[in-house]
């Protein structure tokens, strides 16, 4: 009996925290976007209920994860490579501390997911360094393009 109370139990707690979690992303999304129209930006909502805007004809996406954590990111196409050794081993090596930017293989190896995310110490504050966190993320990804190139000589 006691187990069944607390499978019960913990599969409400579950739909609970996760409507909750819900309910956050789509505050912190209205935020996101009011702030990026106000900025001149034309933000929209992907089917990952990510926002995303264009900078220079690039995309970028800001994921909405928890009010005292900003994530921006880009994706880059490296269809041609795939899954080698080399790209994961650069991709290990490839990290900046500016403003905590990382690179990682998504969706099948044929995209590099490039990021900068920051610790908040107010929910507010992503508004402070959301340029530097642009410029941050332009910086790795010229990085991370001018490392690949490297790389694709080296192979040859």
């Amino acid at each position: 009996m006691k187990i069944r109370f607390l499978c019960i139990f913990l599969f409400f707690a579950g739909i609970i925290f996760s409507q909750t979690s819900d309910k956050e992303k789509e505050k912190l999304n209205k935020v996101y976007i009011k702030f990026l129209e106000k900025e001149g930006y034309r933000p929209s909502i992907d089917e990952d209920k990510d926002v995303y805007f264009k900078i220079e004809g690039s995309t970028y996406y800001i994921k909405a994860r928890y009010p005292d954590f900003f994530q921006m990111s880009r994706f880059l196409n490296v269809e041609d490579e795939g899954c080698s050794d080399r790209l994961r081993v650069m991709l290990n090596s490839f990290h900046f501390n500016r403003i905590d930017a990382k690179a990682m293989i998504n969706r099948g190896c044929t995209q590099i997911e490039v990021r900068v995310s920051s610790m908040l110490v107010n929910p507010s504050d992503w508004e402070i360094i959301f340029q530097e966190s642009t410029k941050s993320l332009k910086f790795a990804v010229k990085e991370f393009w001018e490392m690949y190139g490297e790389m694709k000589e080296d192979k040859k």
